[in-house]
C-alpha cells in the first residue's frame, strides 16, 4: 500500500484530467469561447469551487484516508446529525426527479434538462461504481480489513451501512449536478454561494454517515460539474428540444382554459 492509500485515487484524478485536456485540445474555438463564457457568467460558484479542490488536493497529497475519515467521524455531532441525513436524502436522488417533476408546470425545457442532466449523472455513477471500479470497499468494510476496532467508529442510528461499491460517490455526482444545474438557471448569481454550499454538504454527509471516503466525494463532485456544465452547455445551444411548446409549461395549458 502506498504511503497515505491516496495515490491510487491521484492518478485515475491524472487520467481524468489529461482526457479533459484532450478533449479541449480537439474542440472548436467557439467552443471553449462558450464555455468560458458560461463559467465567467457563475464565477461566484466555480472560483470558490475550484479553491476548494486545490484544498481538497493538498488534503490527498499529505493526509493519509484513514486518518480523515477518522478525524470526521470523531467531528460528528447529535445537532449536526439531522441537516447531514437531510443532505444525503437530498443528493439520492428523489430530490432531482421531485425538481424535475415540479418543473413541468412552468418549463418543459427546464424539466426535460433536469431529467437528462439526472439520467446522465445515475448512470455514469453507476456504471463506474460497479462495472469499473466494482472492487472498491466502503469506509466501514475498508475499516474492518485493516483490523481497526469498530467499537471506536461512530455510527448513526439507523443508517444502513453499505461494503461495497465506494468509487465514486453516487451521492456527490448528483448532487453538485444538482446545484450547478440551479446555479445555471437562477438570474441572480448571488445565489451561486449558496448552490455550492447545496454541493458540498450533500458531498460530506458521506463522509459524515461513514458511507465513503474522502476521495469518493472529491472525483464525484468533479464529474458532477464536468457533466453538468458539458450537458447544459449542448442542451442551451441547441435549445433542445426546438419547439414552441418546449418554453412553456403545464400552468401555460390551463391558462388558455
Amino acid at each position: 500500500m502506498d504511503k497515505n492509500g491516496n495515490y491510487s485515487f491521484l492518478r485515475i484524478l491524472y487520467s481524468l484530467i489529461s482526457i479533459l485536456y484532450l478533449f479541449l485540445q480537439n474542440s472548436k474555438p467557439v467552443f471553449i469561447q462558450t464555455m468560458l463564457k458560461l463559467i465567467k457568467s457563475n464565477r461566484l460558484f466555480f472560483i470558490p469551487y475550484l479553491l476548494v479542490l486545490f484544498l481538497g488536493l493538498f488534503i490527498l497529497l499529505e493526509i493519509p484516508k484513514l486518518d480523515i475519515m477518522l478525524w470526521i467521524n470523531h467531528h460528528t455531532y447529535s445537532f449536526l446529525d439531522p441537516y447531514f441525513i437531510f443532505m444525503t436524502e437530498i443528493g439520492d436522488g428523489l430530490a432531482f426527479s421531485l425538481l424535475a417533476f415540479v418543473l413541468i408546470w412552468f418549463s418543459y425545457r427546464k424539466s426535460i434538462q433536469a431529467w437528462l442532466i439526472f439520467g446522465l449523472s445515475s448512470i455514469t455513477a453507476q456504471f463506474l461504481k460497479r462495472l469499473v471500479f466494482n472492487h472498491s470497499l466502503r469506509p466501514y468494510a475498508f475499516f474492518q480489513e485493516m483490523g481497526f476496532d469498530m467499537k471506536n467508529i461512530r455510527i448513526l442510528p439507523g443508517i444502513q451501512i453499505l461494503m461495497q461499491n465506494s468509487f465514486p460517490s453516487g451521492h456527490s455526482i448528483t448532487g453538485f449536478s444538482l446545484s450547478l444545474l440551479i446555479c445555471f438557471w437562477v438570474r441572480n448569481k448571488a445565489y451561486a454561494l449558496a448552490c455550492l454550499v447545496l454541493g458540498l454538504s450533500i458531498a460530506y454527509s458521506r463522509m459524515y454517515l461513514f458511507e465513503h471516503f474522502f476521495w469518493d466525494c472529491y472525483a464525484g463532485s468533479i464529474l458532477g460539474v464536468i457533466l453538468c456544465t458539458l450537458s447544459f452547455y449542448y442542451l442551451d445551444k441547441t435549445q433542445w428540444p426546438n419547439a414552441p411548446w418546449a418554453d412553456k409549461g403545464l400552468r401555460d395549458q390551463f391558462k388558455k382554459k
